[in-house]
């Protein structure tokens, strides 16, 4: 199971970064947690970086290398480690929404972002480093739209305490993977997904347009709905939220 070697850090260039390094040297085992005070080069979507105050966030990456999912499936991945992030957050009192395609909000305010990196053999994954970043402690984000867990419940969460039972949320939802029930992480996926089935403007290569979140393909694509347009399915790069 996830978390039964957890490695605690001082600094790192990214939590990731150190995953992939122990890869190489073929030092880590299946479910390996890594947790870190301070990144000095955190990582997110799109080549974005990752902010966080020394010490005040979770900085947590796990690595696993499971063949029981196929290229064309890996999304459900990014499903389970959101709503891994959404339960684990309920713990601690606080309802969040999955904003597509696996970063999480609070009151439309992000609180969470998740970087995927795969490794692929054939078919198939041969591993998977997720690297998890957290607003836990924070309370001041200057000039981003960012809340913490603190900000939400005035109170101070140690980083342990989340990161155990963030790794217990997502043991369960891996369980559910293992034994076939796709069926089931699709539905808490969208069941707290952010804007679902709300009339909100989009942009596109041609521009803002009105639509409504409709849902999100297997392959993670979202699926929208709208009149002022004839494509329905885009790819992360291709549309964005006003």
């Amino acid at each position: 199971m996830i978390g039964r070697k957890i490695i605690q850090l001082e600094c790192v260039d990214s939590t990731n970064n150190y995953v992939a390094k122990m890869i190489l040297e073929n030092d880590i085992e299946f479910g390996t947690v890594i947790l870190a005070d301070e990144q000095l080069n955190g990582k997110g979507q799109r080549g974005s970086v990752w902010h966080s105050k020394s010490g005040q966030n979770l900085l947590f990456s796990m690595y696993l290398d499971s063949a029981i999912l196929s290229v064309s499936n890996q999304f459900v991945l990014s499903k389970v480690v959101a709503v891994s992030i959404v339960k684990a957050l309920n713990v601690f009192g606080v309802e969040s929404k999955i904003k597509w395609p696996n970063d999480v909000y609070v009151h439309d305010k992000k609180i969470a972002g998740v970087l995927i990196e795969n490794q692929i053999s054939g078919q198939n994954l041969k591993s998977s480093i997720i690297g998890i970043g957290l607003n836990l402690n924070q309370t001041e984000f200057e000039g981003l739209n960012a809340t913490s867990l603190r900000n939400e419940i005035n109170d101070f969460v140690p980083v342990y305490d989340f990161a155990l039972s963030l790794i217990n949320q997502f043991n369960s939802c891996w369980v559910m993977l293992e034994q076939g029930e796709v069926g089931e992480i699709n539905r808490l996926y969208l069941n707290d997904f952010y804007l679902i089935n709300l009339e909100r403007y989009f942009r596109d290569s041609k521009g803002a347009f009105l639509g409504k979140i409709k849902g999100v393909t297997e392959n993670g694509y979202l699926i929208l709905e709208s009149k002022e347009r004839e494509k329905k399915i885009y790819d992360l790069k291709e549309v964005s939220f006003i």
